[in-house]
């Protein structure tokens, strides 16, 4: 349990580590064998360490002060440094944020204090012989947490607990109220992805990357199938989730069901291939144990569960420390970057080649003008300033023309439009006879929101789908980006010197 408490630990998955801490603890503290009784001690010296970790300070001190009891009742000789050279751990635990707090926040030494319990004389006395000597600023030391942990520091101070953490180049965001009920299921559910998701290396998904907010809430829903609520964001996934209280359940199986349904409609959300091809995926982690990953000895609540209401109080009256604390990943956990499910290089070049050979084909008398149109020609240098591509760009102003006759003539484009509607406004080419879509006309409309469109439309040419009403389009484009080929092109003739002196259009592929 330990070795893959500290294995989670490695790879920044801090509350995966922390339930798995907690379970050595509960085994060995339960155990008929004397020899194994020590390891309660030393887990759950591992389990402040973590805290602190994450940012708990106030929760790393609180679980140091049930520890030191547990080495004074379990260890011999239970504070020498050679014996157990773990003690550096606790040290680290409880001084940096004693030695934090009496600098930069002394609001908070109070508190801090309080979950020391009668430990805290020994260590405020240490404390007081080294922060003589600290020469940092505020600013400093809050960078220095940024590089070193996996959370803010005093992360567990304020009526609100946010847990952070990036995974797959998704950035989560969980919080919750700050009381022991809701902070255990928040932390619950925590673990239960940090556990899942990693199982998704090498799997066949495509994930966003994105940032994922979710509002934890402890509450029984009136339908079981509305415990994850969707909320309306193009910028990021945003969501409340309702959890049950882990001390309303009798059979801990209907937690761990709760857990893992609630984990998979989460991964759905994020994951942009068609729903059916994920569950082949999901029937295999589950094959290969995910079941017993996520259960561990006991639940997580009853495993963590060691502080009492009053602690989660006396934090949450506290004033957080100001941050911009933002979580990064392990290499070995980043954004997956090999081709996505679907992909062929070869089929996305000819793609491209044929939207040039497309727009030349379509818009022999459009074109010309735009491309020698200041007005147009300055957006198109913006719009690669940004990233964009020349198809792209092309292919936009393919579909901002098809929308602009459609509209003349009467029509409105939606799921109502019919494909020989479609044909005759966005595929079939210009006329000799046909007036010209002005530069005016162009520049009038929102090109983002064109832009958005043809990449919902490139995306949907891979198989992916979003599978929310409002999807994140820019995390869509980087997944296109990244996996797809969206930021590969292939050799043409640059648009804005395709004009010829007579006005017409050259061919863009040479």
């Amino acid at each position: 349990m330990r070795f893959l408490s500290r294995i989670y630990a490695e790879l920044g998955l801090v509350y995966a580590a922390k339930q798995y801490t907690f379970a050595a603890a509960s085994i060995a503290l339960r155990s008929e064998q004397p020899e194994v009784k020590p390891v309660t001690a030393h887990a759950l010296l591992e389990a402040a360490d973590l805290s602190y970790v994450a940012g708990n300070w106030l929760d790393a001190a609180a679980t140091a002060h049930i520890a030191v009891i547990a080495r004074t009742q379990l260890l011999h000789d239970p504070f020498d440094y050679e014996t157990y050279p773990d003690l550096q751990r606790l040290d680290m635990a409880v001084l940096t944020p004693l030695l934090a707090a009496r600098t930069f926040w002394p609001h908070i030494e109070s508190g801090l204090s309080a979950s020391l319990d009668e430990a805290a004389p020994l260590f405020q006395e240490t404390a007081s012989e080294v922060a003589a000597g600290i020469e940092w600023s505020e600013e400093q030391f809050q960078q220095s947490v940024s590089d070193q942990l996996r959370g803010p520091a005093f992360a567990d101070t304020g009526s609100t607990r946010t847990i952070q953490f990036a995974l797959l180049g998704t950035a989560w965001a969980i919080t919750c109220c700050n009381d022991r009920t809701s902070v255990l299921a928040a932390e619950r559910l925590t673990a239960a992805l940090q556990i899942l998701l990693p199982e998704l290396v090498g799997e066949p998904t495509a994930l966003l990357a994105q940032s994922v907010e979710i509002e934890v809430s402890v509450e029984t829903p009136s339908d079981e199938n509305d415990r994850v609520r969707l909320q309306p964001s193009n910028d990021a996934l945003l969501c409340s989730v309702c959890l049950t209280d882990g001390n309303d359940i009798a059979d801990p199986g209907e937690l761990e069901l709760e857990l893992t349904s609630i984990a998979t409609q989460l991964l759905h959300l994020i994951n942009v291939r068609p729903f059916g091809e994920l569950h082949p995926t999901i029937e295999k982690i589950f094959r290969r144990g995910l079941m017993h990953k996520l259960h561990v000895a006991r639940p997580y609540d009853d495993l963590v569960g060691i502080l009492e209401g009053e602690h989660y109080t006396r934090a949450a009256a506290l004033t957080r420390p100001p941050t911009s604390f933002e979580p990064t990943e392990h290499p070995a956990l980043a954004a997956e970057t090999s081709p996505g499910p679907g992909y062929d290089h070869s089929q996305s070049l000819e793609a491209i080649r044929q939207r040039y050979a497309q727009a030349h084909r379509l818009l022999p008398k459009t074109l010309p003008q735009l491309l020698s149109h200041p007005g147009v020609r300055q957006m198109v240098t913006g719009l690669r300033q940004q990233g964009w591509l020349d198809w792209q760009i092309l292919s936009t102003l393919i579909n901002v023309t098809g929308n602009i006759r459609m509209t003349n003539a009467g029509h409105l484009l939606g799921p109502g439009t019919t494909p020989d509607v479609a044909q005759k406004f966005f595929l079939t080419p210009e006329r000799a006879d046909d007036e010209p879509i002005s530069p005016e006309a162009i520049l009038a409309e929102p090109i983002d929101f064109h832009l958005n469109t043809m990449v919902c439309a490139v995306a949907n040419g891979w198989g992916l789908e979003t599978h929310i009403e409002t999807p994140n389009v820019n995390a869509l484009r980087e997944l296109l980006t990244r996996r797809y080929g969206f930021g590969v092109d292939v050799e043409h003739l640059d648009p804005l010197d395709s004009v010829r002196e007579d006005g017409s259009l050259q061919p863009f592929l040479v």
